[in-house]
């Protein structure tokens, strides 16, 4: 298994701006 790139870093960066995301849109749902 060869980790081409895909660190571990860009997949919490991902999952930090989706939680953001989420924050965001249920902030505007109120």
């Amino acid at each position: 298994m060869a980790t081409n790139g895909w660190l571990p870093q860009q997949l919490v960066f991902l999952l930090c701006f989706y939680s953001f995301t989420l924050i965001v849109v249920l902030g505007q749902m109120e």
